[in-house]
């Protein structure tokens, strides 16, 4: 019974001794044993390993190098070139004597040109490409209030028109209140203080119901005659002068000396 039970012992410390050493082998790979069974740690290099692993880490870093070097080579940009300044900069920079002339010379521009700003926007384009009686008819636009009657009309009734056109007057006080449409279909509108004939409905739609006969237009005054516009023509230009005779508005003189002209080429016309 005593063999029995050492041999079991000896068993289980040699499977003992046998997991042990199987373990210590997986987590220290340079642990080796001895002859009498002793497991030491070695910390000196494996003389085969040495000659594998160095030209591996060689060539590794030589490939990386001609990686890197291939790399900057292939991304190279090509440097932008300077631009030459030289000209700009001598061109910019004015010197005290230039800048000293120019703002002399626009000072000397400048009286004449304050002479002239008034005139130049009183003077009607002319640079149109127009026929003698449409230029005729653009003059006599200019100034048709002082030999045309009045338009529109003072005493023209708009109530017919308004019924024409299906519409009712609604004080802005009551604009709210009333509907759209009254009983009989009448949308509601509102007149334009400003412009006379002018009304505007709940659409925002602008109604014209100033009368056509009479209207200073170009429709209207292009079916008269070359004679009868310019026989209009030198009465508003006369009218106009003798208005203006009495201002004192700024370059008024040159103003009456275009108008005066315009008036001597009108009359050798007429």
């Amino acid at each position: 019974m005593n063999d029995d039970s050492e041999s079991d012992d000896d068993d289980e410390s040699e499977d003992a001794s046998g997991s042990v050493c199987f373990l210590t082998q997986i987590l220290f790979p340079y642990v080796s044993q001895d002859s009498s069974g002793d497991s030491s740690v070695s910390f000196e290099d494996d003389e085969d390993e040495k000659p594998s692993k160095r030209p591996t880490k060689k060539v590794v870093r030589k490939v990386a190098k001609k990686v890197v070097k291939t790399s900057t080579t292939g991304s190279k940009k090509a440097t932008p070139k300077k631009k030459d300044t030289s000209s700009a900069t001598s061109s910019s920079k004015a010197t005290p004597a230039s800048r000293k002339k120019k703002i002399a010379d626009d000072s000397d521009n400048e009286s004449g040109d304050e002479d002239n700003d008034y005139a130049n926007a009183q003077r009607v384009m002319r640079m149109v490409d127009r026929a003698p009686k449409e230029q005729l008819v653009a003059d006599l636009l200019c100034r048709w209030w002082y030999v045309l009657p009045e338009w529109p009309p003072a005493d023209f009734e708009y109530a017919k028109e308004l019924e024409k056109s299906n519409l009712r007057i609604v004080s802005l006080d009551r604009w709210e209140e009333e509907p759209d449409h009254d009983k009989l279909g009448r949308k509601k509108c509102y007149s334009i203080s400003q412009y006379k004939g002018l009304f505007r409905d709940a659409n925002q739609k602008l109604w014209d119901l100033r009368p056509i006969d009479g209207k200073p237009c170009f429709s209207e005054l292009v079916k008269k005659s070359d004679k009868q516009l310019i026989a209009l023509l030198v009465d508003a230009i006369q009218k106009q002068l003798d208005i203006l005779s009495t201002s004192n508005e700024r370059n008024i003189e040159t103003i009456i000396a275009e108008l005066k002209n315009k008036l001597k080429t009108y009359q050798k016309r007429k």
